[in-house]
């Protein structure tokens, strides 16, 4: 795979565009037109050797003969300059490939081609789509001109069960707002059902663990977005793609398995791999086939930003309350694969740098808002997690391993991370002791609550090794009781900034379309905290986790516990927001140096003097 760097300035430079013609044609005879990347490939090629050097001029010809006799392309997008998109691959292909001569039908049919490149944007009339061929493969390249445009309007043309090989995605600008469902590809209505009396060539949804998946299967398995350098999506996209799934298949279909009979008795793969695909639920089923079967290919991507109703940068919303745990639970399908979908496993990014961050949705309230029913609902909550990662892992851990971010992510940050927090120590809690530590004590927290069942350990173990700047907003809980940051195994990680300012709700609120009550924090949110909206544009109240309001000067020891891995970790940095109230946090030296061997004391910490002092208040 070729790849390409962005300059800043939006020019694009080539790393390998100063070689001479004998190297770049070494390269270019590497190039296979049955990869799902050979467009993007073939293209950086051309696009290389296009420039005003002459001695490439013989070479670019040489290739474009080529492939000139393999591919077709066919443009159906407008002809108005002030709606047609242009890229350096449209430009490409349509300078070089598209035929003047025959119509479109009489192309297409030659079964001599090996790939057909269709261009097609809003305006496409489709009853000028000509008929397809099984044995040629099938590339879409489509240009919306909305942020609500959809795929699934143009692949509903297609024969039910032909398969796109690749879906291209093109657009006028570099930056791209995709609203709630992607241009249409995180939505229902792009699967459809297989069956088995289709022609094995175009058959959708090819082997997953190599096994040929007959049921309810995505219509592209390839998601390329060639062009772009910053994508910018709704902050419940992945969210409401979730939920939908399982709202429209599960109810209809709640027992569907994967595999025909005659399809186990005829395969020659492992067994006991057959017996798992069988056993999957309807929802397990669409889950594994979208993560395994559709690859996403952002070559120049380098920032993933999260998008709320009033146009401002906020995080991904991760629901794990009990109601979404119960829809997951209901439908027999495994939780990992919600931290999966929320982690963008299936997207390669090469050049991602900069990703908005998560939020986690938990109960985070009770209708009365009282202190103890918010704890009693978190505790049942996160109960409920672990739970599920008992019976989902392999060895039995009671906690998810968990990446959360593309692959490549420097900087990034995490609202609402479950801290290890003395309510999980409280007697009256089902899984606790009766031991209590000092509220106002910050300990080194090494492991000597290994009594307890499962909360002296982390429900979310987080590994990211690119990750290099972290901000983290801690799940508060209780005013002046000790927490600790856990769950943190990011070997890159070099600063680490602490929310410790305070805007949380007292009273509890209707306020997403579950009808699921929610205390968030509205700066959590994306809030505007000037003007006094949370992010769904509700005026937002207080909430006081005891009697009084939390005050200017209030006191939260705070450490690190043993399970954490940050051993790049140098800074720590904190948020400065003087329109809330904030928290003074206090840290133990001892703390620091045992679970941060790098870490700068006086270029984190202000108040810092020397290691005699043994607490910083910050």
């Amino acid at each position: 795979m070729l790849q390409q760097d962005t300059l800043g300035d939006g020019e694009d430079h080539y790393t390998f565009d100063s070689l001479p013609p004998e190297i770049i044609q070494k390269i270019a005879g590497k190039l296979d037109i049955k990869s799902k990347y050979f467009l993007v490939d073939y293209t950086n090629v051309l696009k290389a050797i296009g420039g005003p050097n002459k001695r490439y001029k013989i070479l670019q010809y040489t290739l474009i003969e080529q492939f000139k006799s393999q591919i077709e392309v066919i443009d159906l997008t407008t002809d108005s300059l002030n709606d047609k998109v242009s890229t350096p691959l449209l430009d490409i292909l349509r300078t070089h490939f598209i035929s003047e001569d025959g119509s479109a039908e009489d192309r297409l049919v030659d079964s001599t081609r090996q790939k057909t490149v269709l261009i097609v944007d809003d305006s496409t009339d489709f009853e000028q789509l000509p008929k397809f061929v099984d044995t040629v493969s099938l590339d879409l390249i489509y240009c919306p001109f909305y942020n609500n445009s959809s795929i699934n309007k143009i692949l509903m043309k297609f024969p039910l069960q032909y398969v796109i090989d690749n879906l291209i995605l093109e657009f006028k600008t570099q930056e791209i707002f995709a609203g709630r469902n992607l241009f249409g590809v995180l939505d229902t209505k792009f699967f459809t059902f297989n069956s088995n009396d289709i022609s094995p060539n175009r058959r959708v949804g090819t082997s997953v663990g190599n096994i040929q998946s007959p049921w309810l299967v995505p219509r592209c398995q390839q998601i390329i977005l060639p062009s772009t350098v910053s994508l910018e999506m709704d902050y419940l996209t992945m969210d409401s793609f979730i939920y939908n799934i399982m709202e429209n298949y599960g109810l209809s279909f709640p027992q569907a398995t994967s595999l025909q009979r005659h399809q186990q008795q005829h395969s020659n793969h492992n067994h006991s791999h057959v017996d798992q695909q069988q056993n999957m639920s309807c929802i397990e089923n669409i889950f594994h086939n979208f993560l395994g079967s559709v690859n996403f290919y952002a070559p120049n991507l380098r920032s993933i930003k999260f998008i709320n109703h009033r146009d401002e940068e906020t995080c991904n919303f991760i629901d794990v309350s009990t109601l979404m745990l119960n829809k997951f639970k209901t439908n027999s399908c495994p939780l990992k694969y919600l931290f999966k979908l929320h982690s963008f496993q299936n997207w390669s990014l090469p050049h991602i740098e900069y990703f908005s961050g998560h939020r986690f949705k938990y109960d985070e309230t009770a209708m009365t808002g009282s202190t103890e029913r918010l704890i009693r609902s978190i505790r049942d909550n996160v109960n409920y997690l672990y739970d599920f990662a008992q019976d989902e892992t392999d060895d039995a851990c009671p906690y998810f391993r968990v990446e959360l971010f593309p692959r490549g992510t420097k900087r990034t940050k995490l609202l609402n991370w479950l801290p290890l927090e003395a309510f999980s120590m409280d007697s009256s809690y089902p899984h606790s002791t009766s031991i209590s530590p000092d509220r106002n004590t910050v300990s080194d927290l090494s492991e000597r609550d290994n009594n307890i069942r499962n909360y002296n350990k982390p429900v979310l173990c987080l590994k990211c090794d690119t990750l290099e700047t972290l901000e983290l907003k801690l799940l508060p809980i209780r005013k002046n009781h000790s927490i600790y940051i856990q769950g943190l195994f990011l070997p890159g990680l070099k600063e680490l900034t602490l929310v410790n300012h305070n805007s949380v709700i007292k009273r509890p609120r209707i306020s997403d379309k579950r009808n699921s009550i929610v205390m968030a924090c509205y700066d959590a949110a994306g809030a505007n905290v000037q003007n006094g909206f949370d992010a769904d544009g509700i005026s937002p109240p207080t909430l006081s986790t005891e009697e009084d309001d939390l005050e200017v000067g209030d006191i939260k020891p705070i450490g690190f516990s043993s399970w954490n891995y940050l051993p790049s970790c140098e800074y720590i940095h904190f948020t400065n927001n003087n329109e809330t109230k904030q928290t003074n946090f206090i840290f133990k030296i001892t703390n620091l140096k045992a679970h941060l061997p790098k870490i700068n004391l006086a270029g984190s910490f202000q108040t810092f003097v020397s290691e005699k002092q043994k607490f910083i208040v910050v």
